[in-house]
């Protein structure tokens, strides 16, 4: 079975619908990295690199460690 992908106007809708500041936050960082929920609650203030929007991700899929960039929330 082929997974569906939500449209833009489909996450805007959802992102819009969020009012807590940090909910939203973590929505539009799981949205824009591409990150499984259980790698964003692992992640740490010095994980993020804004500079070259660059994210250190602990322990993801199959407990390994990697660097996944943030395009960024379009």
């Amino acid at each position: 079975m082929r997974k569906r992908t939500l449209s833009q106007e489909e996450i805007f809708k959802i992102l819009s619908s969020v009012n807590n500041i940090k909910h939203k936050a973590i929505l539009m960082l799981i949205y824009s990295a591409r990150l499984r929920v259980s790698e964003v609650v692992k992640l740490k203030p010095e994980d993020v690199d804004t500079g070259i929007r660059l994210i250190y991700v602990r322990g993801g899929k199959g407990s390994k460690d990697r660097y996944r960039r943030n395009d960024g929330y379009e």
